[in-house]
């Protein structure tokens, strides 16, 4: 941003590392970002893309993720990794 990025959206950064704060937080901008918008198809797409990502984990792994974000890493490391070593036992 030329001009700096506003303190809200900093602030907003750092409480998104916050474990106790993150889902607040991205609940938070998802309401800003989406309130007035009436877009049937933008919510069919998300919701499209959470089933392919889902689908894909199935495929792929076995299972699906518990996470509820695109972080499993922060949020369930230890399923994560497990996941990843079952994984690459396939592999060989």
């Amino acid at each position: 941003m030329v001009i700096g990025p506003p303190p809200a959206f900093l602030d907003a950064l750092v409480a998104l590392q916050d474990p106790d704060r993150w889902q607040a937080v991205r609940a938070e901008l998802f309401t800003m970002w989406t309130t007035g918008v009436d877009l049937p198809a933008l919510d069919a797409h998300i919701d499209e893309v959470l089933a392919a990502q889902q689908a894909y984990a199935q495929t792929h792994l076995g299972t699906t993720s518990s996470a509820a974000s695109h972080f499993p890493m922060f949020e369930i490391p230890d399923d994560l990794m497990t996941l990843i070593e079952d994984f690459a036992a396939r592999l060989g």
